[in-house]
């Protein structure tokens, strides 16, 4: 996913990053994605109101968007 996104930042193209987790603090990379990435990146923490609305995610993103998404198993 990160080179995904560095891919589309090179290439000049706009794109929306959201990662989520259980609390910011167990984000892995989250203050290098957040410097590469800035505006792109979105953050959604479950212990917090940034928490992910998928639906709302996707309803945002347009018929024209690709999404991808990596989770564990829970």
């Amino acid at each position: 996913m990160i080179s995904m996104a560095a891919t589309l930042k090179a290439a000049g193209q706009a794109f929306a990053f959201h990662y989520s987790g259980r609390s910011s603090s167990l984000m892995a990379y989250r203050d290098t994605l957040r410097a590469t990435f800035g505006d792109a990146l979105h953050l959604h923490c479950d212990d917090d109101d940034s928490a992910l609305n998928l639906d709302a995610v996707i309803a945002s993103a347009g018929a024209t968007r690709i999404s991808m998404s990596v989770a564990p198993k829970g």
